[in-house]
This record gives structure tokens, sequence and C-alpha cells, in this order.
């Protein structure tokens, strides 16, 4: 069989109708919760917040089919924006703030929002008029208001969402509401409903907050929202015993961490989605060894349709036996293997189609056209993934690769060709190749190999600052080498594991001072599986990131019990030796 479906389901309404049902038939029950602030709503609460804010978008002008930038740190008000925007029958468009402007720029000019709720920066980046709105205050009374929400049609969008673009510009990907209506209705492999608690941890701008939000509040859940800031797995896992969280999702490398080191956290939780990237087995063994009852899915799927598109779910150690499938398509979904020619294969590229396929790339009509086919004999739109895989004779699906170089870092997209672009725009280097190197989620990196001539000690760190002024940290490369040629292997690919061991030779650095530096400088070599760095050399400029640094966070608090340390510290005092002059200073 060529086809694989996943079950019919009804997508034709919009996301606004299953949220004001679910409002009506659970008013009185907890929406969303806020621990650390003391914040909670019921459905009925959490709507008249959202009338507040509506109505300031009103009185704004804004109207059906506007876009409107929600740039809200995670929380109870980050709800009510997006909720009010679908209210008003406006396209949200989650946006970072701290994103470099020049990249604001870029990705503000293709959706041209009328409003921006939340950061009032972002208006500065707007190619046009943008009135700027702040959040609903959630400590006044909610409005008392009734407003019917606007009606949409099942092919509008209901959001944008960007990715990173090849040409050197990131993609803004529309989704229509019956894209997240099939999301809802067709979640039979999420537990949902009155009494569960979902986790709200994804940003928003990232489709797993897709499913966090609207699986919960259309369903009659409990939003329990983990506080904005850095994730440290320690931090986490007391949060999710505190607030009983039943469901939660987790980048397959973040749930690596967590499993490894903070597996009791998941005293609650029944069940666990992950994915984003491969999603490592022994993790998975783990987890469900020590919590029996517990379901682990893996969840598989591409922005462009619709945050998971495939499943595969496990409930005991013998169901993982190797690499995790990414599982049969989900309701509403068909997918197809086709070979290079576009014939069925058991091995080939993954096809996607369905009600979850996104509407376009907006104002890119020749991106579109290449992503978005009609595959030979066939009668509707099909999106290619680049993703290949291989289907089982029990009809799993397992990846395998990409056809393209397209990589997945931290559980971002990224087009290494995009950096490249911006670093051959640099007169001092002749060529450039970025790779990624690491052997799973936990571990993955990029590495930045520019031909330059010798001499010319400050290039990398003009490099690299050239790059954080244009894009977000995710993709500025942790691990850098200048060369005189790029090395090749036999069969014509850029030699990876050359690279990776020239990668930072050559520096003097300063070595650890005392005791104290040492046992920081000892976490580092730990947890960044490299000692090749000096205690004034940044965390996030030797191969750290966020993730990195949580599991930092995680063992400084075991190796240096009598010294406060909160996760933030790690971002404020980067290096071993600020960190350790203000652990120092901290404990007097």
């Amino acid at each position: 069989m060529d086809v694989i479906r996943g079950p019919e389901i009804d997508a034709e309404t919009d996301v606004g109708e299953l949220v004001v049902r679910a409002a009506a038939g659970f008013a009185d029950r907890v929406a969303v919760r806020e621990r650390r602030r003391g914040v909670s709503l019921t459905y009925e609460q959490l709507l008249g917040h959202v009338e507040t804010q509506a109505g300031a978008l009103l009185a704004q002008g804004v109207k059906a089919g506007d876009h409107v930038v929600v740039a809200v740190p995670r929380s109870a008000e980050e709800v009510v924006a997006v909720l009010a925007v679908l209210s008003v029958g406006a396209v949200y468009v989650p946006v970072d703030g701290g994103l470099p402007l020049p990249r604001l720029r870029a990705m503000l000019s293709r959706v041209r929002p009328v409003a921006v709720i939340g950061d009032p920066a972002v208006v500065e980046a707007a190619p046009g008029p943008c009135v700027p709105l702040g959040p609903v205050v959630i400590t006044a009374e909610p409005s008392a208001g009734s407003r019917p929400w606007a009606r949409r049609a099942p092919g509008d969008a209901v959001y944008v969402t960007f990715t990173s673009g090849s040409t050197g510009v990131p993609k803004a990907v529309r989704i229509p509401h019956r894209g997240v209506v099939r999301l809802v209705r067709g979640a039979s492999y999420l537990r949902r409903g009155p009494g569960e608690r979902m986790l709200r941890l994804a940003p928003l701008a990232f489709d797993a907050s897709t499913l966090e939000i609207f699986c919960a509040l259309a369903t009659g859940a409990t939003l329990e929202i983990y506080p904005d800031g850095p994730v440290s797995p320690a931090e986490l896992a007391t949060f999710l015993r505190e607030a009983g969280v039943s469901v939660a999702f987790l980048t397959a490398g973040l749930f690596r961490v967590m499993a490894g080191e903070a597996i009791d956290g998941f005293a609650t939780v029944r069940q666990v989605l992950t994915g984003g990237d491969v999603v490592p087995p022994d993790a998975v063994r783990a987890l469900l060894a020590r919590h029996p009852g517990l379901e682990v899915v893996a969840a598989y799927g591409p922005t462009e349709n619709t945050t998971f598109s495939t499943v595969h779910p496990m409930t005991g150690p013998a169901d993982v036996d190797g690499p995790v499938p990414i599982g049969r398509p989900v309701a509403g979904t068909t997918a197809l293997v086709l070979d290079e020619e576009g014939r069925p294969a058991a091995d080939g590229e993954l096809y996607l189609g369905g009600s979850g396929l996104a509407l376009d790339y907006l104002d890119a009509p020749e991106e579109t056209a290449r992503s978005f086919v009609v595959p030979p004999g066939r009668h509707e739109r099909f999106y290619r993934t680049g993703d290949l895989v291989r289907r089982d004779e029990d009809g799993l699906l397992h990846f395998t690769g990409r056809r393209d170089r397209q990589v997945k870092v931290r559980g971002y997209r990224i087009e290494p060709a995009e950096i490249e672009s911006r670093l051959l725009a640099n007169p001092r280097v002749k060529d450039v190749a970025v790779v990624v190197t690491g052997v799973d989620a936990g571990s993955r990196r990029l590495l930045a190999a520019v031909v330059a001539e010798p001499g010319d000690d400050g290039l990398v760190e003009r490099l690299r600052g050239a790059l954080r002024e244009e894009l977000p940290g995710y993709m500025v490369p942790a691990l850098w080498v200048v060369i005189e040629r790029l090395p090749y292997t036999r069969n014509g690919k850029v030699d990876v594991a050359a690279l990776e061991a020239r990668a930072g030779s050559g520096r003097a650095r300063a070595v650890p001072a005392d005791a104290f530096e040492d046992v920081i400088a000892g976490v580092w070599k730990e947890v960044l599986g490299t000692g090749d760095f000096g205690v004034e050399d940044p965390f996030f400029e030797i191969g750290g990131d966020s993730l990195l640094a949580g599991r930092v966070h995680l063992r400084l608090r075991d190796e240096l019990p009598g010294h406060p340390l909160r996760i933030v510290d790690i971002f404020q005092y980067p290096t071993v030796q600020a960190l350790a002059e203000h652990l120092r200073g901290a404990a007097r």
C-alpha cells in the first residue's frame, strides 16, 4: 500500500468555536494557572480577560484577517493575547522581541502587522504603521461582556510562524484554522479534557505551543504555565511535581536530560510527548522503567503540517527495542513515501497531506511551489518534508536522514546555507562550511569552518558578533575553525570529523585559579564534552546553549551545595571566572 492514512476527522470549523464551546461547558473549571504568581483563572474569567484585550484591539481598528504580533513572555497574559487576536478574527504572529533587529525587520516585512501586543521594541521593526498595545492586567476584574467571537472560514489563516530559509530570509508559514482544529479533534493519542493538567513550556514561536494551548483550552483541561525564562531540569522537575502536571511535551534534547538527570520529576506525569529531533531510545526505556503506567509518545511533524503529523506511543521498556519510529499518521493526515522519480517506495522521501497542511509561505510563491506539490497520479497537495524514511512491514515509519542540508539543533530547523551566505558577505572569508556535530539531540552543535588568510586573530570574534546582530542565538555556531582549505571525504562531502578535531585549537587560555573555579570548570567539561576552554571563555561561545546551561545548573547545585545558584546566573555570569566570583559573593 503506497498511501498511509490516519483516521478521518472533521476539521471544518474555526479554532475560536472550539474554545468558546469548551468555556461554556467548563466555565467554573480552572483554565490557566501560574503558581509562582498566584494566578488562577477559570474558563469564565479567562474569557473575560480576553474580552478586555479584544476591546483594545477593536478600539484600534484591528479587523478580521489583520496580522497582530504577540510578543508577551510565557504567562497567563500571553494566552489571553493569543485568544483575543482570534476572537476578533485576526491572525496571531508569535515573535520573540529579543531577536536581532535585522531579523525582526525581515520577519515583520513579510507579515506587515497592524498591532503588537507586548514588547514595544518590536513596533520599531515594523515596516509601516503599527499600534503598540500592552497585555491585560490579570489582577484587575475581567470584563463581563459577552461579545460573540468573530467566525472564520476553516481555510483562513489562524497564525503565522517562521522557519529558517536557505535564501537568507526567514520563511513565514501560514497555518489555517482547519490545521489547528484537526490537531485538537484528531489527538486521540493525547490525554486531554477535564482533570488533565497540560504543561505550558514551549516558546510561542515554536509550534508545540499550538498543541499545549489549544489541546488544553479547547477540551476543558488546565494549562499549567512554567515561569518564563531559562529552563533548569531541577526546577522543571520540581514544577512538574508541585503543579501535578499530567501531560507534558518536551523537545527530544530536554527529554533526554530530564530522563537522565531529573527522572523523579515525572512522578505525577501520565503522558510525555517528545519530538523536534530524533527521540533517544535509552531515555524512553529509563523513564518507562522508572514510572510504570506512564506513556511516552514520540511525535514527529514539520511546521508546515501543523505541529504533529505522525506519532508512536510506548508504554513499557519492551516497546523500545531499537531506534524509536516516528510512527503512523495522526487523524486528518495522509503520508506518502516516494523515490526520486515520485514513485511509491518502501524507502524514500516523506510527503504529507491532509487538513493540517499550511496555506503557503507568505509572499514567497516560488518557495511555496517547490515545497507544496501535487505528486504524480495524485489530486491533492502534499508537503515535501525533505525527510527520508523507511516504512516497515507493520506500516511504521522510521526516520533515516535528510535529502538536503537542513539540520535540527535544539529542536529548531536550520538551513546552514542561510548562515553561510551571511559569513561569505565578509570580504576576508574566501569559503565557508557550516555543519552540525554531535550524535544526538543533547550534543548536537553548529560548527563554522571559515577559509581565510592566516594571521587575523580577531576574525572569528568579528564574524560571531556580526551573526549575533542578524540571527537568533540558536543559529550562531558554537564551534569555529579557521583553515586554509576545507577538508573533504573520499565521497566529496565536507569532512565533519576533521573539522571538529580542529575546532577551537591553537588559542592560549587562562586556567582555573583555585579549587572553586576548578569545580565549575570540571562541570563545564563534563557537560560540554570538552576541556578546550579557559576560565575567561563565555559558556555560550564554546558550545553551550540553554539546554546545556540547565545541566550545568543541576550539576553545580550538587557540587556546591553551600552556594546559592539560579539558572539565570549562568546567563548573567557566563564565564568560569565571573560565575565563581558571583557565587563567592552570594555565599558571604
